[in-house]
């Protein structure tokens, strides 16, 4: 066996002649096999001329055919007496015949005369094609030869593909029709050199239409059949129903008809036949106008019936959708293709901009879908697309960063114009207040830019006096966007007074109390808890005053404010005095001269 599992035995011989032969194959643990019985002669039969080529025909014209008896070495064996008859049998599967003499009566065994050794005859076959020839005789080895078998001139028109059935159409949808030239017996015929010429036409009296191009509305009278070949293919259409008779018809040959069926047409499926629309948002249909076809199953215009077609029209956007017959006209979500039309037209609005997926459909069709583009519009209005910012106070621009974003009166993104868009921001704040478009920068701009093309831009803001100051943007022409911002105080830098020492008496709690705040650098109040210490100094700040300052002179700042509740100056004179305030690491104060008696 080989690889395939075929075993090939190529040289084995029988050297004792009989009939009844078989040969059994077998291999271990399979099924055997036996081969239908055989016979080994002692003589054999040849073709001595060589396989011959004719047309189709009725009678057997294809020959002289001879065959020869030979022995085992191949020389030739002389019949007996009566003569060696011979069978004569064909593979074709058409009407095939033999006989002794070109176009003689019709035989099925040919007689090798006595003393000779070769015998001859005619075939003849009406089917195109290689069929084998067997002549046999019983002890004797069989000789085959295949033939070759060509169709003869082409007599007539058939054709080959069923009849059409299909509905009404100005084009010609139904088809491929193929008509194939043959010849009297049925076999494909060839074109001669110049092709063969097929008019074509229907007894239908409605608009027919010929074309060799499937669903083309350009009618043809006639198709070839280019040389060479047997066969060629058209498509039909036709305005009225009915069974018409499609006719093929040659010069010099049997013409072919069939009689196909036009149908009502039925409705299928929608498509939309317009390019997708694209336009600004707007709060009316404007885009458009959007056309809608009824269709059959072969993509043909179909005409809507008595009543016509109601159609709902959906979006996927979630903004404002508009649909309307009119351009800019009330909102509609149902549109009709009237009776006998094929199409009815739209618009579409939409508040929002992007590509919504627009849907088509009606109970019993196939929906159609299209995808517009919707553009934001001009830009109306400034908004604020950052949350609002927080930070500590400073001179320089810190704080963000902080977007600003055109917008359409829908609110979608618009984009500036060739020039860009010119921004003023402002801030309601009374501190020193500085704008950048880069963090960092001490030296603030009075305007910001929405370059061209785009529709945002971003800033940032710094600012010494904290607080919630609002920052508004603004723009010629647009609606300003404001957003309050946190600006916090800076780290603790100094201590000061809130409520300086008034003149008091010996003795007597000062009233109002004395407080001080930890502030930054830009007097912001912090939320410092540092401890604050009090002292008393003469009226020219200095130490060594007389008297004795008495109470908590040293307190925890509660959220930056120290508060010194219950202080008494007591001590051996009246006169003017002056406190001082103080923290580790932080600016210290002297308060205003006070007088106590």
């Amino acid at each position: 066996t080989d690889a395939n599992g075929v075993a090939t035995f190529s040289n084995l011989l029988i050297d004792k002649p009989g009939t009844g032969y078989t040969l059994i194959a077998s291999s271990a643990g399979l099924v055997s096999a036996t081969s239908t019985a055989f016979t080994v002669g002692s003589s054999q039969l040849v073709f001595t001329t060589a396989a011959l080529s004719g047309t189709a025909a009725m009678t057997a014209n294809l020959g002289p055919i001879t065959i020869r008896r030979v022995d085992a070495a191949g020389n030739p064996v002389p019949a007996p007496a009566a003569g060696f008859p011979v069978s004569l049998t064909s593979t074709s599967t058409g009407a095939s015949s033999f006989a002794a003499t070109g176009n003689g009566a019709a035989i099925t065994t040919i007689t090798i005369p006595a003393g000779a050794s070769t015998a001859t005859f005619y075939y003849g076959d009406n089917r195109t094609g290689s069929p084998s020839l067997r002549v046999s005789s019983t002890g004797t080895v069989s000789a085959f030869q295949t033939q070759t078998i060509t169709a003869a001139p082409a007599a007539k028109l058939v054709y080959t593909t069923p009849p059409v059935s299909g509905p009404t159409s100005t084009a010609a949808n139904l088809g491929p029709l193929t008509v194939q030239l043959q010849d009297t017996f049925s076999n494909p015929a060839a074109a001669p050199a110049g092709g063969t010429v097929i008019t074509l036409s229907s007894n239908s009296t409605g608009t027919r239409t010929f074309s060799t191009t499937q669903g083309s509305a350009t009618t043809v009278t006639s198709v070839s059949i280019p040389a060479g070949s047997t066969a060629t293919s058209f498509f039909y259409g036709d305005t009225k129903t009915g069974t018409p008779r499609i006719t093929a018809s040659a010069n010099g040959l049997t013409g072919a008809f069939q009689d196909g069926t036009i149908t009502t047409p039925v409705a299928t499926q929608l498509a939309i036949t317009t390019a997708a629309p694209f336009g600004t948002t707007a709060s009316t249909a404007n885009l458009g106008p959007i056309t809608v076809e009824l269709r059959d199953a072969a993509g043909a215009p179909v005409a809507a019936l008595t009543g016509g077609k109601a159609l709902s029209i959906t979006s996927t956007s979630t903004g404002t959708r508009t649909f309307s017959t009119t351009q800019g006209s009330a909102t509609t979500s149902q549109i009709t293709i009237p009776p006998g039309a094929t199409t009815v037209t739209f618009y579409y609005g939409d508040t929002t901009a992007g590509s919504p997926t627009l849907t088509v459909a009606s109970a019993g069709l196939s929906s159609t879908t299209q995808t517009p583009i919707v553009r934001a519009g001009a830009a109306s209005r400034i908004t604020y697309t950052s949350a609002p910012a927080t930070g500590t106070a400073a001179t320089t621009a810190s704080l963000g960063p902080i977007t600003v974003q055109l917008q359409d009166t829908f609110g979608n993104p618009a984009l500036a114009p060739a020039a860009g868009t010119t921004l003023t921001p402002s801030s309601s704040s009374t501190g020193t207040r500085v704008f950048s478009s880069t963090r960092g920068a001490t030296t603030g701009v009075a305007s910001l830019t929405v370059p061209a093309g785009t529709s945002t831009t971003t800033f940032y803001y710094g600012d010494t006096q904290a607080g919630s100051p609002t920052l508004t943007v603004a723009s010629a022409g647009l609606t300003a966007a404001s957003q309050p911002q946190t600006i916090t105080a800076a780290a603790p830098a100094r201590v000061q007074y809130l409520q300086p020492p008034t003149n008091v008496r010996k003795n007597i709690t000062f009233s109002p109390t004395v407080t001080a705040l930890v502030v930054d650098q830009f007097g912001n109040r912090t939320t410092s808890t540092t401890a604050v210490t009090i002292a008393l100094r003469t009226s020219t700040g200095a130490t060594g005053a007389r008297g004795t300052l008495s109470g908590s002179t040293t307190v925890n700042a509660v959220a930056g404010v120290a508060t010194f509740s219950n202080l008494t100056l007591g001590g051996p004179a009246s006169g003017q005095y002056t406190l001082h305030i103080s923290t580790s690491a932080l600016t210290a104060s002297l308060s205003p001269i006070f007088t106590v008696t």
